[in-house]
């Protein structure tokens, strides 16, 4: 009994673990510029957001001939993107806090809450 209860235990310690290693995000590659996929943008928005190494982000969007310029900072905690920006016409900085479903060389899939999953790809 106890020899198949350590073999169990064993078992789920190494499936967790390796659960862990595969969802572990690369911070380093939210850097460089991003836009949205095609169907989550807006219709005739162009919207480019760009994160740098110094954790500071820029969203520079363009819609129905008005451009809106913002800045703030970011940072990646495990799988965690959270992101403090002053929205425009307000005083005060708002923070954001979304779950990273993926992040690879060109694609950049967040989730905030109950909200539909995000999708944004590099440019290159």
């Amino acid at each position: 009994m106890i020899r198949c209860l350590s073999v169990l235990v064993l078992a789920l310690v190494c499936v967790t673990v390796t659960s862990a290693f595969q969802d572990k995000i690369d911070a380093s590659k939210i850097v460089g510029k991003w836009e949205p996929d095609a169907k989550d943008a807006p219709p005739g928005a162009k919207i480019v957001m760009e994160m740098t190494k110094d954790n500071k982000l820029t969203v520079n969007a363009e819609f129905n001939g008005q451009k809106i310029n913002m800045a703030g900072t970011y940072k990646v905690e495990g799988d965690k993107l959270v992101v403090k920006m002053k929205p425009p016409g307000s005083e005060e900085e708002k923070t954001s806090t979304m779950t990273i479903v993926k992040l690879n060389d060109d694609e950049l899939i967040t989730k905030e809450g109950d909200k539909k999953e995000e999708k944004l790809k590099r440019i290159k």
